[in-house]
């Protein structure tokens, strides 16, 4: 599992918590930071980060520990972080501490539905999104942390952005199935399925959680 940066709940502030490359190893682009990988053996780890330098003169005697500053957040032009299934994020506070850890591990286009009472798509196609959500001891009753298809968008092929996908996706699914969509407690982990009604069956999937409060995202191509 890849651990890739992290967005600030409710902030506008965007945080690098982590990075790909060995272990002990420099970033390949030249940057003077390089923030070590946070999850082993799939359970999210403590942040650390080296400094590097490609001066000769630099000296090994120095014992005094050194921190990476915070970095700007490579996202795409509409501001997001692009992800491969798998791939782990995190919603932070404003210290940077993980308030929600979250994975996508399958999309699904025409999921088959088994609610017993579901109606067509309404806008063509219902997709299945199998959702991992761990919490920390930092969610608190007042912070309402709960996920749907209120929390998606999709863009289409034709580079169309729809915002409105619940449709009749609410019908297609069993309870057993289904994310949880009731407030979620701390130290808790979550898995299920939520459907979206999109127009084509292919795309980006993007996530925008209420929790970040509307800044920045995450997105899949499928």
């Amino acid at each position: 599992m890849r651990r890739v940066p992290a967005l600030a709940a409710a902030a506008a502030t965007l945080l690098i918590l982590a990075g790909c490359g060995d272990d002990g190893g420099s970033s390949s682009s030249g940057s003077d930071t390089a923030a070590e990988a946070r999850v082993k053996d799939g359970v999210p780890g403590t942040a650390t980060a080296s400094s590097s330098s490609s001066s000769s003169s630099s000296s090994s005697s120095s014992s005094a520990p050194t921190s990476a500053p915070t970095v700007p957040l490579d996202v795409n032009e509409r501001g997001n972080i692009e992800m491969a299934l798998g791939d782990e994020g995190a919603i932070t506070d404003d210290a940077g501490a993980d308030v929600v850890t979250f994975s996508i591990n399958a999309i699904t286009p025409d999921i088959t539905c088994d609610s017993g009472f579901d109606d067509p798509p309404a806008n063509g196609h219902y997709i299945g999104v199998d959702l991992r959500v761990t919490t920390t001891a930092l969610v608190t009753p007042d912070d309402y942390v709960s996920f749907s298809e209120y929390d998606f968008a999709f863009i289409g092929p034709d580079g169309i952005t729809v915002t409105s996908v619940d449709g009749n996706a609410y019908t297609c699914l069993s309870d057993a199935r289904l994310f949880p969509y009731d407030d979620l407690g701390p130290g808790q982990t979550y898995v299920g399925t939520i459907v979206i009604d999109a127009p084509a069956a292919s795309g980006t999937l993007v996530f925008i959680p209420s929790l970040i409060g509307g800044t920045g995202g995450w997105e899949w191509q499928f």
